[in-house]
C-alpha cells in the first residue's frame, strides 16, 4: 500500500479491541494458531508478530507460552495503543513490513491476516523469510477462495484473496519451504457458497457477511 494511504479508519481498532475477544472467528483462529505452535513447533524462545493489531494473538500466545519473549509490530499507532494494554510484558514497535530488515533473529514469526492488505506482498514475504533463525518458522494466515470476495473484504481493505497455489508459489519465490498447511472454518465453506448464490438471486439488497 502507498505510505500515505490509511486503509483502516482509526476507530476500527477500538471496535476490534472490544469485539474480537468474543467473536467466534477470532477465537477459532487463535485456537488454530496455538495448536500449531504447540504441536508443530514446541519450545519457543522468542516470537515476533508482524501486524499485531490490538494484540489478541500475542495475548493468547503469552497465556500458553509464558516464558517466551514476545515482540509485536504494527503499521498503525492506534493498534499499538491497544496491544500494549493487552500484553504489557511484550515489546512493541511501529513497523512497515515492506521495510523490515531483520536477519536470523527469531524462533517464530507470525503474520496473521496481514499480507492480503499489502500490494507488495511478495516483498514482505521475502523480508519475512530472512528474519527467522536457521531452523526457525514462519506462520501465515490469509483469506482463501477468490469466489468468496465480498463487501466484507472491501470493508476490511483487502487487496486480494489467495488460491493455495498462488500462496505456495509466492512463498517459494521468497525462499520459503511450506511444511504444513490447513484451513479453519472449513466446514462452513459450503454454506457460504450457498449463501453467495442466494445473495446473487436476491439482488444487491441482500447483505451476507463472509469470513
Amino acid at each position: 500500500m502507498p505510505p500515505d494511504r490509511t486503509p483502516l479508519p482509526k476507530s476500527a481498532f477500538e471496535v476490534l479491541a472490544l469485539a474480537e475477544a468474543r467473536h467466534w472467528w477470532f477465537r477459532a483462529r487463535n485456537r488454530v494458531i496455538i495448536w500449531v505452535l504447540k504441536s508443530r513447533i514446541g519450545k519457543i524462545r522468542n516470537f515476533l508478530e508482524i501486524g499485531c493489531g490490538t494484540g489478541l494473538v500475542l495475548e493468547g500466545t503469552h497465556q500458553e507460552f509464558s516464558e517466551t519473549t514476545l515482540t509485536g509490530t504494527e503499521f498503525f499507532d492506534e493498534g499499538l495503543i491497544h496491544a500494549r494494554r493487552r500484553v504489557p510484558g511484550a515489546s512493541f514497535e511501529k513497523l512497515d513490513a515492506r521495510a523490515m530488515n531483520d536477519a536470523e533473529r527469531f524462533d517464530v514469526i507470525g503474520a496473521f491476516d496481514v499480507i492480503e492488505h499489502i500490494n507488495e506482498d511478495e516483498q514482505v514475504l521475502a523480508n519475512l523469510s530472512r528474519a527467522p533463525h536457521k531452523d526457525g518458522h514462519l506462520l501465515l494466515t490469509a483469506p482463501q477462495h477468490r469466489w468468496r470476495w465480498s463487501a466484507a473484504d472491501e470493508r476490511a481493505c483487502h487487496v486480494r484473496r489467495y488460491t493455495q497455489r498462488e500462496l505456495f508459489d509466492k512463498a517459494g519465490r521468497a525462499g520459503l519451504e511450506v511444511q504444513y498447511v490447513t484451513s479453519f472454518v472449513a466446514l462452513l465453506v459450503s454454506l457460504m457458497w450457498l449463501a453467495r448464490q442466494r445473495s446473487k438471486k436476491c439482488g444487491s439488497k441482500q447483505r451476507v457477511r463472509y469470513f
